[in-house]
């Protein structure tokens, strides 16, 4: 009788398994690196989306604030010539008001750009000093003035302390961006309304006009990095603004909350826990 050898036969089977199981923890790993290939394929795509958007909002940016400074300079050398002295003077202030607006146009978005690449390469370090808080809006306010709409007001209010210990070029920045916006999205003969408030440990900072308003759908967009509102599409912009704003504002460990609907303008409010060396500084100076 012809013996079956049992062992070999059950041999068999579990190297077939074994073969089976490491043929699946490979098709497992291609699949893993597929997959991590695709998603960095999909992030390269929408890094060079971005690119071009860039590329192609700072084109038109540019562009438009350099052809107005460059029409305003032959308009400049024309009434030079022809107009008499008192007629010149006005022309020349006209003229000298574009050229100075076109500029503080292309300067804030030329900084908003660099803003972007600081935050891309992760280099926003705040630097602490303390600076008087009314002081740097005050200044701030007169070089806004030449790009305010006709009647447009903006009206400055602060209370408590003057002096505060935070970053003052980022917060120049953020005050700036957010009163620009005030001032483009705001009809003539509005009013802009500016409140600080500082206390022992924290700054209040609100911007409030009364423009086009935001919907409650823009509004969960809205410090995202190129996002335009839909009502904002027949004005001039590049969509960085309150994304740099919320950076900054959280680069000095602070909030930024919006309020607004459709027609009913906006307000901005940011809170700012200020650092308790500028209190000590603050005791010591009054």
């Amino acid at each position: 009788m012809e013996k079956i050898n049992i062992t070999r036969r059950s041999k068999a089977p579990t190297a077939l398994t074994l073969v089976n199981v490491k043929q699946q923890r490979i098709i497992q790993e291609l699949q893993k690196k597929n997959r991590d290939l695709q998603r960095m394929l999909d992030h390269e795509k929408v890094l060079n989306k971005q690119k071009l958007q860039l590329l192609s909002m700072a084109s038109h940016e540019l562009r438009i604030p350099l052809s107005t400074i460059l029409s305003s300079a032959f308009l400049l050398q024309r009434y030079s010539i022809i107009y008499s002295h008192e007629k010149q003077q006005e022309q020349l202030n006209t003229q000298v008001g574009r050229i100075i607006a076109s500029v503080q146009t292309l300067s804030t978005t030329l900084n908003n750009f660099m803003g972007l690449h600081a935050i891309g390469e992760g280099k926003i370090t705040p630097y602490y000093s303390l600076f008087n808080l009314s002081d740097l809006i005050g200044c701030l306010l007169k070089d806004v003035k030449v790009t305010q709409k006709k009647g447009q007001r903006i009206a400055y209010q602060h209370s408590g302390n003057t002096l505060i210990y935070l970053d003052s070029s980022l917060l120049k920045n953020i005050v700036l961006n957010l009163v620009n916006n005030a001032i483009k999205f705001s009809p003539p003969g509005s009013t802009i309304k500016i409140e600080t408030n500082t206390s022992a440990t924290s700054l209040i900072l609100k911007v409030a006009d009364n423009g086009i308003g935001i919907s409650k759908d823009n509004q969960q967009h809205l410090f995202e990095q190129f996002y335009r509102c839909e009502n904002t599409s027949s004005i001039q912009g590049t969509g960085l603004g309150l994304f740099i704003v919320k950076s900054y504002t959280e680069a000095m460990n602070g909030i930024i909350q919006c309020q607004s609907d459709i027609d009913k303008g906006c307000t901005f409010t940011l809170t700012f826990n200020l650092k308790t060396k500028a209190n000590l500084l603050n005791t010591s100076l009054f």
